[in-house]
């Protein structure tokens, strides 16, 4: 694909996900305008917004620039004797 036409340098990743297919691991989502955080109320809300709760993130890429960088500490070292 040529992108030469486009004023930016890098992109990054668009991620989505519908919570609604896991009903273990993904149940209780609410927005925060839900007070309750447990009990009858937040129950209620979490079985309303069950299959109405998604999450939508961008990954954006970093490009490498000579102030960004890590180093090994001289002096600390872990159990092996590496810094």
């Amino acid at each position: 694909m040529d992108h030469s036409h486009v004023n930016f340098c890098t992109g990054g990743a668009l991620y989505t996900v519908c919570y609604g297919t896991r009903p273990i691991a993904n149940f209780g989502f609410v927005p925060q305008s839900v007070s309750a955080r447990w009990g009858s109320e937040w129950k209620k809300a979490a079985l309303h917004y069950y299959d109405r709760t998604g999450l939508v993130r961008f990954y954006g890429e970093h490009l490498a620039y000579r102030g960004n960088y890590m180093d090994l500490d001289p002096v600390y070292k872990d159990r092996y004797g590496d810094p």
